[in-house]
């Protein structure tokens, strides 16, 4: 978002292009719209920014967080740097590889930058890693992983996922009358 809006946004500006901004800014007047009967829902989850993935994305940070610190993982994980430096690569951790600056530029998000061409290191690396991961059964191990302790975060927050699930149904009802009255 450029910057000339954000204070329009998220409400810092009280005024835009002569225009009163709404309390809250754009964000808060369409979340006003979007929880409409579901206001109380809201306070009680103490989280202004409930959005549909936000709830999803703390259980998977905290799943990631566990399965980087589980001795399972962590085993593998010094399994897979072997594997690497066998094949003439040092990097601490998979994304490592992944994320070297060497290949920064083969990747573009925007057209301000555009991409590289991917070169014959950056292919050797990718080759090398993709085989060490199999090798060790990285992507088995971590995915297991994440399984069991995304499972347990859910039962552990249960609760408080039942109550966003009801606010989004609430949203999405919303949502779904503001679309039919606009068109």
């Amino acid at each position: 978002m450029p910057n000339r809006y954000s204070g329009v946004y998220g409400g810092s500006a009280d005024v835009f292009d002569g225009r009163p901004v709404p309390p809250g800014g754009c964000h808060g007047q369409v979340m006003r719209r979007l929880d409409k009967s579901g206001e109380a829902l809201r306070r009680s989850l103490k989280d202004e920014a409930i959005v549909p993935w936000k709830p999803l994305s703390d259980i998977e940070g905290e799943a990631a967080r566990a399965v980087a610190s589980d001795r399972r993982y962590q085993r593998a994980e010094r399994r897979w740097r072997a594997c690497m430096k066998r094949s003439g690569h040092r990097y601490a951790a998979p994304a490592d590889a992944e994320g070297d600056s060497r290949w920064a530029r083969s990747v573009s998000i925007t057209d301000e930058e555009p991409e590289q061409p991917v070169t014959r290191a950056e292919i050797k690396v990718a080759v090398a890693d993709e085989k060490c991961r199999d090798e060790v059964n990285l992507p088995g191990i971590s995915l297991a992983l994440h399984v069991a302790y995304q499972k347990k975060a859910i039962k552990a927050d249960a609760a408080k996922l039942g109550q966003v699930k009801k606010l989004l149904h609430i949203q999405l009802k919303n949502s779904s009358a503001i679309l039919r009255a606009e068109s």
